[in-house]
C-alpha cells in the first residue's frame, strides 16, 4: 500500500510538471513574426481610419510609422509567416464563424443569450470559463479569440499556455489595442500615439474580464485558421446582403469558403533559423538631413545604416545581407564590397545573443539633370528572404527663389482683405516667381475623388484636376463620416491576393517639406481648433503661415511643425503638430515650384565643383574621380561607378 501511495504521489509530482505541449513548426513561425512586430515598439499605432493590412515589421521604422489595428496585427502575422488570409474584420470573422459553424476551424461560436449563462466576470467564473476552452476544445498557441459586441468588436492571438501546478489555467495573449497605457496621448479623430508602441501583451482573464466589464458580449467566437493540419485552410469572404445593413450583425452577411493551400513563408523560416531577429534600416544625410520621403539634391550623399540584433538565447551564424543600389546614385562601402549589377553584398558575423552588428554603405546622387524628379528606391534582402525597409527619395527638380516669397509673404502679412486661400494665392502673384499656377479656383473636394460606389469609399487623386500636378508626392487624404457612422480614409490598394483593402495616409514629417509649400485643409464643426471652412498656409522656416478666420471670428495664423501636442513629451517628432493633419476632412500639400516655365537652376556646391568635402563623425572624405579614399584608422571608401 505503501509503496502504490509513493508511486501515485510520484506520478502526480510528475504530471504536475509537464512541460508545455511543444508547439509546430508553424505555431513557431507564427509567433516569431507576431513577435517581430510586437518589438517595432512605437513604430507601430493604432489607428482605425489608417490602418495598413499588408506590412512586414521590418517596414515600421521611426521614419514611416506603421497603423493596424487588432483585426489587422492577426491578419498581417499569419499572411506574413504562413500566407494565411484571415478575414480583415472582426465583423467578418463573426460572420464567418456564424455562417460555417460545422466547419474544424470554427471551435465555438456563442450569441448574445449564450455568453451570460456561462461567463461573468468574477475571477472563479473566468478561470473556470478558461479552463473548459481547455478542456473542450484544447485552446492552443496561434488560436483567435473574437468578442464581438454591438458596435464593434475585438480579436486577440493566443500567445502561450499559462500553467497553475501543472493545471491550465490561464493563457498569455498578444494583440493590437486602443486601449492604451498611460503614456498614450490622444492626437486627432481615430488617433492616439502610445510611446511603448500599441502592440502588447496580456494574459486572457485580464482580457475576458475587460471585456465583460465594458458591455454586453453579443457573440464570443474561437477560431482555429490552423486546424485543417493539412496545409490547408479556409478562407472565408464575407460582403453584406444588402448596403445599408448593420455590419455588426452576422445575419447580414452572404459568406463563401474557398480551401487553400499553405506554408511556412521564406521569411517565416529565416525568423526561425535566426530566432528573434530584428531588422532595422535607416537613411540619413552626410552633410544635409536626410530622412525616408524626403528631397535630395543632385549630387548629395546619402548614408543608409542597417543594424541587425539577435535577442534570443542562441548564438547566430554569419547572415548575408544584400542591398539593391538606385541607378541614379554612385555607391560607398568601408571596407571594398564589390558592387555588382546594382547589388552590393555584405556579410553579417556570427552574432551571440544580445549582440548587434551595423552595416552602413554610402551613395552619392548622380549629376546628371536627366534624373531630375526620379525616386531613389532602396530595398534589400536579409538571408535573400526577408526584405529590409523600402526606402524612397525623390531627386529635386526645382529651385525656388525663398526671399522672394518671405519678402512677398512679409508685405502681406498684415493684410485685412485677403485671407484664407486668397491670401497666399496674393503671396505667390506678389514673389513673381515667374510660375503658371494660381489658386483663384482651387476647389480641394474636386481635387480628391471620395465615392465609387463601393462599401469603403476610394479616396484618391483626381488626375484630371488641373491642380493635381502640383500634389508633393502622396502628401493629400481626406477623412469623412458615411451615414452608419463610419470614418474612411484616403484610397485603395490591392494586395498580393487581389482583395481591395483601405490604406493610410502618409505621415508628414518637417524634412518632407520646403519653403513655398503651400498646405490647403478642410475642417467642418471642429469645437476644439474652432475650424469650419477651408484653411491655407504657405510654408517659410519651419512653419507653415497664412491668414485664417476662425468659427468664433479669431485669427489663426500659424500651423506649426514643430509644436508638440502636450508639454509632457520629450522631443519626438514623431508627435508633431503636423499629426493633426490625419484628422482633417480633407488635406492636401501643393509644391507650386513642381511644374515651372525655368530652366533648372543650378543649386551652388557649397565646396569646390570637382571636390567635395564631406564631414562624418570626425573622418574627412575626400571624393575625386572614380576611387574615394578615407584615411582613419586605417580604413578605405572604395567608390564604384554603376
Amino acid at each position: 500500500m505503501k509503496k502504490k501511495l509513493l508511486l501515485t504521489i510520484i506520478l502526480l509530482s510528475y504530471f504536475s510538471f509537464i512541460p508545455a505541449k511543444a508547439l509546430t513548426n508553424e505555431q513557431n513561425a507564427l509567433m516569431e513574426t507576431a513577435n517581430a512586430y510586437y518589438r517595432k515598439g512605437k513604430n507601430i499605432q493604432y489607428c482605425t481610419y489608417r490602418k495598413n493590412a499588408n506590412f512586414s515589421p521590418e517596414e515600421a521604422t521611426k521614419d514611416k510609422e506603421q497603423f493596424t489595428v487588432c483585426s489587422g496585427f492577426t491578419y498581417n502575422s499569419y499572411r506574413e509567416a504562413l500566407g494565411i488570409y484571415t478575414p480583415k474584420t472582426t465583423a467578418n470573422m463573426t460572420a464567418a464563424a456564424y455562417n460555417n459553424k460545422s466547419e474544424a476551424d470554427i471551435l465555438l461560436q456563442l450569441n448574445k443569450t449564450e455568453i451570460p449563462s456561462n461567463f461573468t466576470n468574477t475571477e472563479a467564473s473566468v478561470t473556470n470559463f478558461i479552463k473548459s476552452l481547455y478542456t473542450t476544445y484544447n485552446l492552443q498557441v496561434g488560436d483567435l479569440i473574437i468578442i464581438q459586441k454591438e458596435s464593434d468588436g475585438h480579436v486577440i492571438m493566443i500567445k502561450e499556455e499559462i500553467l497553475t501546478n501543472g493545471e491550465k489555467t490561464d493563457a498569455k495573449i498578444i494583440e493590437s489595442t486602443g486601449n492604451y497605457e498611460k503614456d498614450s496621448t490622444k492626437i486627432t479623430k481615430g488617433l492616439s500615439y502610445s510611446d511603448t508602441g500599441t502592440i502588447k501583451e496580456n494574459t486572457l482573464s485580464a482580457h475576458l474580464k475587460h471585456f465583460y466589464n465594458s458591455g454586453e458580449y453579443a457573440y464570443f467566437t474561437l477560431y482555429r485558421p490552423l486546424a485543417n493540419n493539412n496545409g490547408t485552410y479556409n478562407k472565408y469572404k464575407c460582403t453584406l446582403k444588402e448596403t445599408g445593413l448593420n455590419a455588426y450583425d452576422p445575419t447580414n452577411y452572404n459568406c463563401t469558403k474557398e480551401q487553400k493551400s499553405y506554408s511556412i513563408t521564406a521569411s517565416a523560416n529565416t525568423r526561425l533559423k535566426y530566432p528573434s531577429i530584428d531588422i532595422d534600416k535607416t537613411v540619413s544625410g552626410v552633410s544635409s538631413t536626410i530622412i525616408d520621403g524626403s528631397i535630395v539634391n543632385l549630387n548629395d550623399m546619402l548614408m543608409y545604416t542597417i543594424k541587425i540584433t539577435n535577442n534570443s538565447s542562441s548564438t547566430y551564424e554569419p547572415i548575408t545581407v544584400v542591398e539593391n543600389i538606385s541607378p541614379y546614385v554612385d555607391a560607398y562601402t568601408e571596407s571594398g564590397e564589390d558592387i555588382e549589377e546594382n547589388t552590393v553584398t555584405f556579410t553579417v558575423p556570427a552574432l551571440a545573443p544580445a549582440q548587434s552588428h551595423t552595416i552602413k554603405y554610402m551613395v552619392k546622387v548622380k549629376e546628371n539633370k536627366d534624373n531630375l524628379d526620379k525616386i531613389i528606391e532602396s530595398t534589400g534582402l536579409v538571408d535573400n528572404t526577408i526584405k529590409t525597409a523600402t526606402i524612397r527619395n525623390r531627386i529635386n527638380n526645382d529651385y525656388t527663389d525663398s526671399s522672394k516669397l518671405k519678402n512677398a509673404y512679409e508685405s502681406l502679412k498684415n493684410s485685412s482683405s485677403n485671407t484664407g486661400i486668397n491670401f497666399i494665392n496674393e503671396v505667390y502673384k506678389t514673389a513673381k516667381l515667374d510660375l503658371n499656377f494660381n489658386l483663384d479656383n482651387f476647389n480641394i473636394e474636386s481635387l480628391i475623388n471620395t465615392s465609387d460606389g463601393s462599401e469603403y469609399n476610394t479616396i484618391s487623386l483626381n488626375e484630371n484636376n488641373e491642380y493635381a500636378k502640383y500634389i508633393l508626392n502622396d502628401y493629400f487624404g481626406a477623412v469623412y463620416t458615411k451615414s452608419n457612422g463610419n470614418v474612411y480614409l484616403k484610397y485603395f490598394k490591392t494586395d498580393e491576393d487581389n482583395i481591395n483593402i483601405p490604406n493610410r495616409a502618409n505621415r508628414i514629417y518637417k524634412e518632407h517639406l520646403k519653403n513655398g509649400d503651400i498646405l490647403i485643409y478642410k475642417n467642418s464643426n471642429d469645437t476644439k481648433t474652432k475650424e469650419n471652412g477651408t484653411y491655407a498656409y504657405i510654408y517659410l522656416d519651419n512653419s507653415f503661415y497664412g491668414i485664417n478666420k476662425l468659427s468664433d471670428g479669431t485669427s489663426k495664423n500659424e500651423f506649426s511643425v514643430t509644436a508638440y501636442i502636450t508639454n509632457s513629451r520629450d522631443n519626438n517628432t514623431q508627435n508633431s503638430y503636423l499629426n493633426t493633419l490625419l484628422g482633417k476632412d480633407y488635406y492636401v500639400i501643393l509644391r507650386p515650384s513642381l511644374v515651372n516655365n525655368n530652366q533648372y537652376v543650378e543649386i551652388p556646391n557649397t565646396a569646390n565643383n570637382k571636390t567635395h568635402y564631406l564631414f562624418l563623425g570626425g573622418i574627412i572624405l575626400i571624393i575625386s574621380g572614380i576611387v574615394l579614399f578615407i584615411e582613419s584608422k586605417n580604413k578605405k571608401y572604395i567608390k564604384t561607378s554603376i
